[in-house]
């Protein structure tokens, strides 16, 4: 035991055993080993993403229900959930947002653009050298 702890000696493993004390082929197994556990670690994360996945897939699928079940109550004229009608009104404000925004777009190309004068003068013929005096 040192002040860093315990001191590992490669040569004492199984591994270095298993080599058969060829440096080598001890490289080797300890590679596969490695390999061995990223596959394993890899395994469970995609094991933990297609859980997360399912969940949210269950998730939407109820609130699809939800939705579903809202508007078929507001299409009888019964109550519906305070959020179901806190979304409708939100849907209402961007879609009239919307359709202000087209409209004021609209306008503006209808609108017709002052006509300016030309910034370049008229071309006139330039006199000729021996037309000036006469």
């Amino acid at each position: 035991m040192t002040p860093y702890g315990q001191v590992y000696n490669p040569t004492q493993s199984p591994e270095w055993r298993q080599a058969g004390g060829n440096p080598i082929i001890y490289n080797q197994i300890i590679e596969q080993k490695l390999m061995a556990a990223q596959q394993k670690a890899m395994a469970s994360q995609l094991k933990a993403a297609e859980a997360e996945y399912k969940a949210l897939q269950k998730k939407q699928q109820a609130h699809e229900r939800w939705l579903k079940e809202q508007k078929a109550k507001k299409e009888k004229n019964q109550p519906v959930d305070p959020a179901y009608q806190r979304l409708l009104d939100l849907e209402a404000q961007q879609k009239a947002a919307m359709e202000a925004r087209i409209s004021r777009a609209a306008a503006k190309r209808t609108k017709k653009r002052p006509t300016s004068k030309p910034a370049v003068p008229p071309v006139t013929e330039a006199k000729k050298d021996g037309d000036e005096g006469k």
